[in-house]
């Protein structure tokens, strides 16, 4: 049976969960407001947005744990001034959220492994939060 003050600290996270997911609806309206970038930047292609969807939908179901292990809602779904998903754009962007057998698998240390079948055997890729890299 679970104590008084578990139930509690419960309570208290899901809160604050629900007031992170809240925020991260509201990222896709950012990318509008820096008028510095070059229009170009500001606009993923269909494909990109197709792959945030689901990543906002995976993100969303684990949500406590990604904050546990130092992915913060701002990191995961940013958006970068490059055309190109390797320089400043967020995991939640990549291509491999379209691909059929894909498993995403967070890790204690804080990466998240991307693995999906090819003609050719398993792809893996993984990535770090940014509070890891800067460190």
């Amino acid at each position: 049976m679970f104590q008084q003050n578990e139930i509690l600290e419960f309570i208290q996270k899901r809160r604050q969960v629900k007031a992170m997911l809240e925020r991260v609806s509201d990222l896709w309206c950012c990318l509008e407001i820096r008028p510095y970038r070059k229009a170009s930047s500001l606009r993923p292609s269909r494909q990109m947005v197709a792959n945030w969807k689901s990543a906002r939908l995976w993100f969303e179901r684990h949500a406590v744990l990604m904050t546990y292990i130092g992915w913060k809602p701002h990191h995961f779904f940013r958006a970068g001034t490059e055309p190109y998903t390797c320089h400043g754009w967020g995991p939640a962007w990549m291509f491999c959220w379209s691909q059929p057998g894909l498993k995403v698998k967070p890790d204690r240390d804080g990466r998240i492994f991307f693995t999906w079948p090819t003609e050719k055997g398993c792809a893996t890729t993984c990535w770090w939060p940014l509070a890891r890299i800067a460190s």
